[in-house]
């Protein structure tokens, strides 16, 4: 009988491990440490044609959507969180552009600074950027390939490149659902500043 039993359980595990091969949604690149951003920014800092830009001041922005370069899902503010970690571990030198004028304390909320509203933006965070790093991602099935470039903002130049693929999983797929109703709203909202504002003549 218990022999039966332990048959009867081992057949079962087996069954629940073919389901979980089988279905495309698993995998275990399931979570944030399998973004495999590390080696995006080791890319970006090997490739840097003149190694004496990484002592300028950089901004890193929110990656978009290849075939939307006004939009960006979830993914793309994490991939610029993460990369901005990983470079400055490199020794970037990384500002933070979303830095805003003053401390807001916010009743059960807390004590707040970061922002994306124009006028809380402290814009002279911007005056001293020499290099942007920015880039861009693709659903490409199983997986999703992420772009990133290093460029200098006067000249517009590419001073670094490099690209990574990332397999997708659950944790991928929830990083890249985007409410389209929230999105038809988001895209009517634009704050622009000139990129070259620090160019003095």
């Amino acid at each position: 009988m218990k022999y039966m039993i332990k048959i009867s359980v081992l057949l079962a595990f087996a069954l629940i491990c073919n389901a979980c091969a089988s279905d495309p949604g698993f995998s275990h690149r399931n979570t944030d440490k399998d973004i495999p951003i590390e080696k995006l920014a080791y890319i970006l800092n090997d490739s840097l044609r003149r190694p004496a830009l990484k002592n300028q001041e950089i901004g890193v922005l929110t990656f978009a959507n290849l075939n939307n370069l006004e939009e960006a899902e979830p993914l793309g503010r994490r991939l610029q969180e993460k990369l901005s970690h990983a470079l400055f571990e490199l020794g970037f030198r990384i500002v933070e552009i979303r830095v805003g004028k003053d401390i807001r304390f916010r009743p059960l909320v807390g004590e707040l600074n970061l922002t994306r509203v124009k006028e809380l933006l402290n814009d002279s965070e911007f005056a001293g950027l020499k290099l942007l790093v920015m880039g861009t991602y693709i659903d490409a099935g199983d997986y999703i390939y992420v772009n990133g470039r290093i460029v200098e903002l006067e000249t517009a130049q590419v001073k670094a490149s490099g690209e990574i693929k990332i397999q997708k999983g659950r944790y991928l797929e929830k990083l890249l659902d985007i409410d389209d109703e929230k999105a038809a709203d988001r895209s009517e909202v634009y704050e622009r500043f000139p990129v070259k504002s620090h160019k003095t003549e």
